[in-house]
């Protein structure tokens, strides 16, 4: 509890002291090596069998488990994991456009205010209730003011609720519309924030909103890797036809609409200068790491290059730019920078990077439909890590790799980022976020590199790593999964946190003894 006190007292939103007592078992409860955290133990549960999320948890897999009992509960757990749509949705809903710093807090939340809006266009008071991780790094996140903004004119209301946890998802939001500055709800609206800008409600039906156009957004009749590679084997063709073929023409042009934002991102980020936003006192760095690269020579240059294209791009979403959720805000920097890099060494067309940009798409969609691309639900390695795969994927295409070495290179970067944990210092999208954005740019060209240098035969499929991926985000503890409760976020500036706890001891300690010699004299008169 030390811990979690000394962390809610730096995060920008300041958990109150008495809130710390109340928060939810699954945001407190510390990894344990003998249990599958993710899974709420019976001694967690709110409100009797049911949960105070709305549903049943299930028994916490433990090792002191009889190994019958043990191997049913992860047998059940696995076939529950498993249970996942049989279709997938456009990269029109996967690549997505708007400002940063995040797709899940700033994005998701933006675009559901705009629903509500639309619901409730002559309303003039509002109150929104933000929940678990959107509670605990909103402020951070700009989570707050993008809701405010959008329900403007209207007079809205922000209650941070850092208690309750819903069991759909972390990131749940509940719009009010009321008749009066103290007058009764006349509309009411759940949303959760999914990642990657995507807005799910309790209408919704296979992840996908159910709006009057929905039968678009299912537009893949698989959901695997394993199927696309059946196909470029049958058919022959590449897995960026696969795409064309799916989507339809239309696709391409609403790519070179992402490619030419992704541009226009990097080239306003390689020459802005000054402090990003929020407190930290974090100086850009994307404008000296470039004019660096290019004194150098070519040999030293290669890296250097590659990380100021993906600084440029992080640090503009950090600074609420506009960029392209890839998967999304978070890793935005990835897949960018590796296109242009690549495209610079290759001389590669703008047709080509279109079609990477396609692929790239196609390993983001497998990810999000059988796994999560949302910090808060499975960690960054659905963010970074996925990003990381995608970049991949698209280098190894334009360096002219065959689909199963495309697959390979994607597998590899994502497989090296399993267990990578969301852990935003003060709640805000700059540390550890922006590095990791340049450091998973140089490993997705590392993947490339190396499934090029094979026939693309390998011992782990893309689809197994995306499943490990989820038991990973399912066994992580939630104080691991953006909400600023472990990690890094506990760890910086230690030391100076504990020498401002030994000096207010210090302070204490003379306030006490002052006032105890005060309390002599005054009885000695």
């Amino acid at each position: 509890m030390a811990q979690l006190q000394r962390v809610s007292s730096r995060c920008l939103h300041c958990v109150p002291a008495e809130i710390e007592e109340m928060l939810h078992p699954s945001l407190m409860r510390p990894v344990v090596s003998s249990s599958i955290a993710g899974v709420v133990p019976e001694s967690d549960k709110e409100g009797g069998a049911n949960g105070g999320a709305g549903g049943s948890y299930t028994r916490n897999v433990s090792l002191s488990m009889a190994p019958e009992t043990r191997a049913r509960a992860i047998e059940d757990r696995l076939s529950r994991t498993m249970m996942v749509p049989k279709a997938m949705h456009s990269l029109t809903k996967l690549y997505r456009t708007g400002p940063g710093p995040s797709s899940s807090h700033t994005m998701g939340p933006t675009r559901a205010a705009q629903r509500f809006k639309a619901r409730n266009p002559d309303c003039k008071y509002f109150v929104v209730t933000l929940y678990g991780s959107l509670a605990l790094t909103g402020r951070g996140h700009l989570t707050d003011k993008a809701i405010i903004n959008t329900l403007k004119p209207g007079e809205t209301k922000i209650i941070w609720d850092y208690v309750k946890v819903w069991e759909r998802h972390t990131n749940a939001m509940k719009f009010q519309a009321l008749d009066g500055p103290d007058g009764k709800v006349v509309d009411e609206y759940m949303a959760y924030s999914v990642g990657g800008g995507a807005i799910v409600d309790d209408s919704s039906r296979g992840g996908a909103p159910n709006t009057p156009e929905g039968e678009v957004y299912e537009v893949y009749k698989v959901h695997s890797m394993r199927e696309v590679l059946q196909w470029t084997e049958k058919e022959g063709k590449p897995m960026w036809q696969f795409v064309y073929e799916n989507e339809g023409e239309k696709i391409d042009g609403f790519l070179r609409d992402i490619w030419t934002t992704m541009k226009d991102c990097i080239n306003r980020g390689l020459f802005a200068t000054g402090v990003l936003p929020g407190g930290l006192n974090l100086r850009r760095r994307a404008n000296a790491m470039y004019l660096k690269s290019r004194r150098m020579q070519p040999v030293f240059a290669r890296n250097i290059r590659l990380f100021s294209y993906a600084l440029a791009v992080s640090e503009e979403n950090a600074n609420s730019g506009i960029v392209v959720t890839a998967p999304t805000c978070g890793a935005c920097g990835v897949v960018p920078a590796v296109l242009r890099w690549t495209s610079e060494m290759m001389e590669n067309t703008e047709e080509e990077i279109i079609h990477a940009l396609a692929v790239a798409g196609l390993f983001g969609n497998i990810a999000k439909t059988n796994a999560s691309i949302s910090g808060a639900e499975v960690g960054c390695q659905g963010e970074v890590g996925v990003a990381c795969a995608m970049a991949a994927a698209a280098c190894c295409q334009l360096m002219g790799g065959s689909p199963a070495q495309i697959e390979h290179a994607a597998e590899m970067a994502l497989e090296h980022h399993l267990g990578l944990n969301c852990c935003p210092v003060e709640g805000l999208v700059q540390i550890p976020c922006i590095d990791r954005n340049a450091h998973a740019a140089t490993r997705a060209v590392d993947c490339a590199e190396f499934a090029l240098a094979m026939d693309g035969k390998h011992m782990i499929s893309y689809d197994e790593v995306v499943l490990a991926m989820k038991l990973s985000g399912l066994d992580m503890g939630a104080e691991y999964k953006e909400t600023s409760l472990g990690g890094l976020s506990v760890t910086y500036n230690l030391e100076e946190q504990q020498e401002q706890a030994e000096k207010a001891k210090e302070e204490e300690r003379v306030k006490k003894m002052e006032a105890e010699i005060a309390q002599l004299r005054a009885e000695k008169k």
